[in-house]
């Protein structure tokens, strides 16, 4: 319904290479989001990207041309089907003053972009 999309997985782990001539990425420490957990997936995963897709760095959209300068730092991917292989659908970069929440969803608002907790913490998202 809408602009919703089919993610197969969401993927962490440390941005170790950035080839900007072929659109790939390349994750070293990987790890999977498996029911709620993160685990281990393997030691590198060289995953194909399109720039028009979204990167947000603190929850600011940023250009790839300066994804290079973010190797080391720890990338989140929502993967999806693209013609039978695996592509990134979104990337976020975790920057240093982010927090972990841990709680049910009560409320999403599409308008304003935000989602509620159980705990009435509210949530901006993109």
């Amino acid at each position: 319904e809408g602009n919703s999309i089919k993610i197969n997985g969401l993927y962490k782990g440390k941005l170790n290479v950035v080839d900007e001539f072929s659109s790939k990425v390349t994750l070293g420490d990987v790890q999977l989001l498996r029911n709620g957990t993160w685990q281990t997936y393997g030691g590198a995963l060289s995953i194909p990207y399109n720039s028009n897709i979204p990167l947000y760095v603190g929850g600011y959209n940023i250009s790839y041309g300066n994804l290079k300068y973010y190797k080391g730092k720890t990338v989140y991917i929502a993967m999806k089907d693209f013609f039978g292989s695996n592509q990134a659908e979104r990337m976020v970069l975790q920057n240093q003053y982010e927090s972990t929440y841990s709680d049910k969803i009560k409320d999403i608002n599409w308008f304003t972009g935000e989602l509620e907790l159980k705990n009435n913490r509210n949530i901006g998202f993109h």
